[in-house]
Parts: structure tokens; C-alpha cells; sequence
């Protein structure tokens, strides 16, 4: 059955703002992008973003604290990855629908109808 045609709890109305408003911050939709083309440790993310290590590995954890992204141990190093696939898609549709509408010549960046998926 299609989530179009079934009436939605208001918990997973919340869960999903919830979900918008982690990503809602530039630096943990960053950190999700980045980890989205490649898993990484806390260092090589804050020199990637240029931001300091504390301030990574803060919003690394309000991330792992809500789901959007795991840890494992590699050696001495804490190392992140994004495994929903969902998450994915969701940023790397965002990401490309932002870059399309920069890219258009001709300059109307009115919001287009939502899809079916």
C-alpha cells in the first residue's frame, strides 16, 4: 500500500520533524554528505569541514544519537558512516534538485510539483 493513500500517525509526522530539524543545521547536513560518499573518523571530517574537533564530534553524536549515522572502532580511530539508505537519497535528491535549480538558464526557480515515488 502507498504511504499516499494511509492516514500517518502524528508520531511519525514528529519523528520525521524531528529527523528535518538534525538536518536543518549546515554542519550535520555536511556531515551527513561527507559521510555519505565515504565513511571517516573525527579528524578527517573536521579537517574536511574546517571545524574543530569538538564541534564535529558534538553533532556527530546528536547524528548517532538519533540514527542518522553509526560508529564502529577501526584500530584507535571512532569511524562514522550513514547506512540508511534512505538518508541518502533524501540528502543526495535535495543536494541535486538545489544544483539543478542553481543550473538553470532560465533564471525561474519556482518550486516544481513533488513526484511519485
Amino acid at each position: 500500500m502507498s504511504l499516499t493513500t494511509v492516514d500517518q500517525p502524528e508520531e511519525i509526522f514528529q519523528q520525521a520533524v524531528d529527523t528535518f530539524e538534525l538536518l536543518g543545521s549546515a554542519p550535520r547536513l555536511r556531515i551527513v554528505w561527507e559521510l555519505s560518499r565515504a565513511e571517516r573518523d573525527v579528524s578527517s571530517l573536521a579537517a574536511q569541514l574546517g571545524k574543530s574537533l569538538a564541534v564535529v564530534s558534538r553533532h556527530l553524536t546528536k547524528l548517532r544519537l538519533a540514527g542518522l549515522v553509526s560508529v564502529r572502532t577501526q584500530g584507535r580511530y571512532q569511524v562514522y558512516t550513514v547506512e540508511d539508505a534512505w538518508v541518502i537519497e533524501i540528502v543526495h535528491r535535495m543536494m541535486e534538485n538545489l544544483v539543478r535549480r542553481r543550473d538553470e538558464d532560465d533564471g525561474d526557480h519556482g518550486a516544481d510539483p513533488p513526484r511519485q515515488l
